[in-house]
């Protein structure tokens, strides 16, 4: 049986969606091949600081129409003491040079103003 494009779409969103909510849970240490990686000011706070971001990230849920279009769970934005951070997962081929649809999971964690 043949699936049209809709549904192989939403299969394919299903899969994305499923890792990416994998993977937040496991933040800062993704099994390889994929990254975490942190901008200068993330880097810089405490470790109770990214203990707490790290904290809020995984057990993020509140994702809606509004901010996850697509129905990936690709991106989030969290408060930690005062301070917005958002976080974002970005799909790349094995070699981290072009972007793909489904691909190697790089997430990047940030300060809002570092964006």
């Amino acid at each position: 049986m043949i699936e049209s494009i809709e549904e192989t779409t939403l299969a394919t969103k299903d899969h994305i969606r499923l890792v990416n909510d994998t993977l937040r849970v496991m933040v800062p240490y993704l099994p390889r091949p994929h990254m975490c990686v942190m901008t200068r000011r993330v880097q810089a706070l405490t470790q109770e600081s990214k203990e707490k971001l790290f904290n809020k990230i995984r057990t993020y849920s509140d994702f809606s129409s509004e901010n996850d279009p697509y129905l990936e769970h690709d991106a989030g934005w969290v408060d930690v003491y005062g301070e917005h951070y958002m976080w974002k997962f970005d799909y790349y081929d094995e070699n981290f040079e072009n972007l793909m649809e489904d691909g190697t999971r790089v997430m990047t964690i940030m300060h809002t103003s570092e964006y």
